[in-house]
């Protein structure tokens, strides 16, 4: 006669753990909910530990059991994990937050030892196999892997890119959403940052009137406006005053390019930022710039936010087609730029 397997032993209750509860042997937790007429999980249903007896789970289930948003705990309170599921998977744009606990804990989350240096982190959940991480010290400063920190844009210095000018409400919201998901991680090639117009200055050559030309070059940097990188490798967006615009929002948006070249990209910021929803750095040279998307580029992880993000606050659908924004500024503003440029150079 062949041995038959036994029951698991269902432990003792802890003290804590209501009298209704019952224990799941698959989870090892004792748990307490109600179930729909179809008996699928409905409602609220809270967990506790096999052995502490601590509430280690809250899950509220929706549609069938087919949603669930749950939290889970340390022993001393404060959440492990808390995130939302449909039929056990993540949900995309939805947030899963993992943290640790300053006490010993029965969780398990960030327990690895490459989180060291890291106390919480913020999963975006985009498809499977790709996720935005966001690593946060005990101090609640965003940091990498490694515990170093990661430079935030004050909006404040931001702002003296813009002289006596005002910066524009869509900008100071950009800052804030560019320290939120990273730089480079919304667009290619596109980042905020001061700029001390350096390389402005190199399209400035001077006069030949010697007497003049630093007012020459004065004249010609504060009518511009440094607003971002445009590419990877330096090229800058400006946002450009032709003596008409009292407001960087107004202004002509122009490309200079690292390697040589500057062109009308834009008629305002708002198409500018348009342009920026399409996911593309232009290729800019002496003749032209251009927004070339290749067959197999791989978009921006924060590039659907972004959009959300340009639809809330701006109220702009990305552009589907740049060159057609840049081909209608240039003709409206192009020669008007390039009989300014050449008066200097």
């Amino acid at each position: 006669m062949k041995p038959t397997k036994k029951k698991p032993t269902e432990p003792t209750k802890p003290q804590g753990v209501p009298a209704e509860a019952k224990y799941d042997a698959a989870s090892e937790e004792w748990e307490l909910g109600a179930f729909d007429k179809k008996g699928r999980p409905t409602g609220e249903w809270r967990y506790w530990w096999r052995t502490t007896g601590h509430l280690c789970c809250v899950s509220h289930y929706e549609n069938g059991g087919r949603k669930n948003t749950y939290s889970r705990f340390h022993p001393d309170g404060t959440y492990s994990t808390k995130g939302v599921e449909v039929d056990g998977k993540p949900v995309p744009g939805e947030v899963i937050h993992y943290q640790k606990s300053k006490h010993p804990t029965t969780e398990l989350a960030l327990s690895g030892p490459e989180y060291k240096k890291v106390f919480r982190v913020e999963e975006t959940y985009i498809r499977k196999g790709l996720s935005q991480w966001k690593n946060f010290d005990a101090k609640g400063r965003r940091i990498e892997m490694d515990g170093t920190l990661i430079p935030m844009l004050d909006v404040t210095k931001y702002a003296k890119n813009f002289g006596k000018l005002a910066l524009p409400a869509a900008l100071a919201k950009l800052v804030e959403f560019q320290n939120d998901v990273g730089a480079e991680m919304f667009s290619e090639g596109f980042v905020l940052g001061v700029d001390d117009k350096g390389l402005f200055k190199g399209f400035c050559a001077p006069t030949d009137k010697p007497l003049a030309s630093k007012a020459n070059e004065r004249k010609f940097l504060e009518a511009l406006s440094p607003i971002a990188a445009a590419t990877g490798t330096g090229s800058v967006y400006a946002g450009w005053n032709d003596g008409k615009c009292t407001k960087v929002e107004d202004m002509p948006v122009v490309v200079f390019g690292d390697e040589g070249g500057v062109h009308v990209v834009a008629e305002n910021l708002n198409d500018l930022l348009a342009i920026v929803g399409a996911d593309v750095e232009p290729m800019v040279d002496w003749d032209g710039v251009s927004y070339y998307k290749a067959p197999d580029h791989e978009p921006r992880p924060a590039i659907g936010a972004y959009r959300k993000w340009l639809a809330d606050h701006v109220g702009v659908k990305p552009a589907t087609r740049p060159d057609a924004v840049v081909k209608k500024a240039q003709k409206r503003i192009g020669a008007a730029f390039t009989k300014w440029m050449t008066s200097f150079a």
